[in-house]
């Protein structure tokens, strides 16, 4: 059986398939379905784009390896994460991904992880993060007999050379009918063994 929400302004439309039948039920003024701060996951319609990430503000900062969770309920666009172990040759580098993979094909199909990797560049007088890498990866189902599993590739950057900080921003986002929810993720710098 599969269950599909479709949020537009005011009403909830739940589509229920099972065995080849579909039944539409179409819900007006009813917002106690509707996905809030409270919830596992949270409704997000807010940019996300490079510029946002370079200027807001840390949600966390790092002096080496590290290993963060994000809140299963964020409903900030960017989580920037900031290291200031300013590089060595000893780590394996840095990342992000997705803390729970989705299990049904169309979840793991409208689910995508985007990750946007900065340093930190004297410009003038100041220091500011330039963009040097954005990756995106959208899940996709393999069918496996008579079930499947959800491949949803993690990303990742290269430790940097010394002095250089380097800022992650990431974001899990999962496809809801116009607007979209935010799934858990781990970001890291891993140390080499």
């Amino acid at each position: 059986m599969k269950v599909f929400f479709h949020l537009k302004k005011s009403q909830i439309m739940l589509s229920v398939g099972f065995a080849g039948i579909t039944a539409v039920l179409t819900l007006s003024g009813c917002v106690s379905d509707v996905p809030n701060e409270d919830t596992e996951n949270s409704l997000v319609t807010a940019a996300y784009n490079s510029s946002q990430c370079a200027t807001v503000e840390h949600v966390a900062g790092f002096y080496g390896a590290y290993s963060w969770n994000s809140k299963s309920n964020y409903t900030t666009s960017c989580n920037a994460i900031d290291d200031t172990a300013l590089g060595t040759a000893g780590y394996l580098g840095y990342g992000s991904s997705v803390k729970s993979i989705p299990n049904n094909k169309s979840a793991c199909e409208a689910t995508v992880i985007t990750s946007l990797f900065y340093i930190k560049t004297q410009q003038g007088p100041i220091q500011v993060w330039t963009l040097q890498k954005t990756e995106a990866h959208a899940g996709s189902w393999l069918s496996l007999g008579l079930g499947g599993a959800c491949s949803l590739h993690s990303t990742s950057f290269p430790p940097q050379e010394k002095n250089v900080k380097v800022r992650i921003a990431t974001t899990v986002r999962q496809t809801s009918g116009t607007s979209f929810i935010t799934l858990p993720f781990r970001s890291y710098l891993r140390l080499k063994p």
